[in-house]
């Protein structure tokens, strides 16, 4: 590992234990340096006896910790935000120092001898679209532990270079794949994995954001269950062929006369059967853990009517959809909007912050990362009607959770001039939708919904 990371890796434990307040040399300390520094080495008791564990009994058990294990300047004296904070801090540490160890010591950690855990292999696209889906399983890593399954990662490259070196024996693996990748390789990676993974369950986790199913006739029989971001609420739309290759296409290139080819992506005979709704950009690193800590919002003082800073340049219906959309907006006249020009992730976010709608078009697919952004910034979410779509957990109900727009944006200065004129009626629907997301993420929503695709 380079010592550029070492030291990296080094700096965050000592900052991490600091800030929790665990005296050096009690048996939190030492499992909290050996997590930390070890990432995946930790199973989950031993993560039960770390931080986490710590902070997680005393933001749900009232407090009851061994106060030995606590500075006198620790812990015990922080109110329960700041604890649930902490808490959320150090498991996202935890599950970026993963993220790291994978990219540095791949293929180096075997699963557990123990018989009685179920083993899961983590095969997946080094990209932070595709991190999002995996995230949340090191997140939550002590409550699968505790659930007895035995988490391990490895890069879909480097399992693909040296297959007989990652862990084996794996009861479930979860597959991450671009679609770009030629079927020859896709064939030989699943051969692969069958080798070395024989009769495990096998999950696919669909990162693109369009809900086709492309990857369904490449995969063929070999997966036992398929994992979407988003899918349409009626499937027998499946069966339908798109001008272009999804629905968003058909819809936007008819819209403005722009010429393509009918698509329809076959799909194996009961294949839909397998089909699972998979969380939203919303557990990636950035936002699950204010989610989980918070039972609110960022809040910062209006000071814009709405948010609208988005890209536009791409296929030709991307970018005239996403050019009328803004054009809606400015030619409403008079109000305060962030649109034009890019600019860092951090004014970004306290531009959302300071902002009392957000307006979210669609991108390649009906979700963004923008839509939940917004609802962790407290803006109200205007996005086009997505009443085709199921999402889990749902934050698109109409008028409860969001406000749904006409596809053409036909309606945008209605629907704008309005929530502006009633900020109590924008601020609870904003509100709700934040409720909606932090239960899921606090009251083991996650854990519920993958034991679903885990389990047959």
């Amino acid at each position: 590992m380079p010592m550029k990371t070492c030291r990296s890796i080094s700096r965050r434990h000592e900052e991490t234990v600091k800030f929790a307040g665990i005296r050096a040399g009690t048996p939190h300390h030492e499992t909290a340096t050996s997590l930390i520094f070890s990432g995946s080495h930790a199973s989950g008791p031993q993560i039960a006896q770390s931080i986490v564990m710590a902070l997680h009994m005393l933001t749900h058990d009232e407090g009851k910790l061994d106060p030995r294990t606590i500075g006198s300047n620790g812990l015990g004296h922080l109110p329960q935000d700041r604890l649930k904070g902490t808490e959320a801090f150090l498991r996202s540490a935890v599950a970026k120092v993963q993220s790291q160890m994978v990219r540095w010591q791949p293929l180096s950690i075997p699963f557990s001898e123990r018989t009685t855990l179920r083993r899961i292999l983590l095969i997946t696209e080094p990209h932070h679209i595709a991190k999002s889906q995996i995230h949340p399983l090191w997140f939550y890593r002590w409550e699968l532990g505790q659930q007895r399954f035995d988490v391990r990662e490895v890069h879909v490259d480097t399992f693909t270079e040296r297959p007989e070196r990652a862990p084996s024996g794996a009861d479930i693996v979860i597959l991450q794949l671009w679609s770009s990748r030629s079927q020859e390789s896709v064939t030989e990676l699943l051969d692969a994995i069958r080798s070395q993974n024989p009769g495990a369950r096998m999950v696919y986790f669909d990162s693109a954001a369009p809900t086709d199913l492309r990857m369904a006739s490449r995969l063929g029989d070999v997966i036992d269950a398929y994992v979407k971001k988003s899918a349409l609420l009626d499937r027998s739309k499946y069966f339908a062929p798109t001008l272009g290759d999804t629905n968003l296409t058909d819809y936007y290139e008819r819209l403005y006369g722009i010429a393509d080819e009918e698509t329809l992506f076959p799909l194996p005979e009961g294949f839909l059967a397998k089909l699972h709704i998979g969380p939203g950009f919303f557990t990636s690193e950035g936002m699950l853990k204010h989610f989980y800590a918070s039972p609110r919002p960022w809040e910062s003082p209006k000071s814009l009517d709405v948010h609208a800073r988005w890209g536009s340049k791409g296929a030709p219906w991307y970018t005239c959809m996403r050019t009328q959309a803004l054009a809606s907006l400015e030619n409403i006249g008079g109000l305060r909007i962030a649109s034009t020009g890019r600019v860092k992730i951090s004014q970004y976010l306290r531009e959302l912050a300071s902002s009392r709608l957000c307006m979210s078009p669609f991108g390649y697919g009906e979700i963004t990362w923008r839509d939940y952004e917004a609802i962790m910034c407290g803006a109200l979410l205007l996005k086009p009607d997505m009443a085709h779509c199921e999402t889990e957990p749902n934050i698109f109900v109409p008028y409860e959770t969001y406000i749904p727009l006409r596809w053409d944006f036909s309606d945008t200065e209605e629907k704008v001039r309005y929530y502006l004129a009633h900020p109590s009626e924008a601020n609870a629907i904003s509100q709700r939708a934040y409720d909606v997301l932090h239960q899921y993420c606090r009251n083991q929503g996650f854990l519920q919904q993958i034991r679903r695709v885990l389990v047959a």
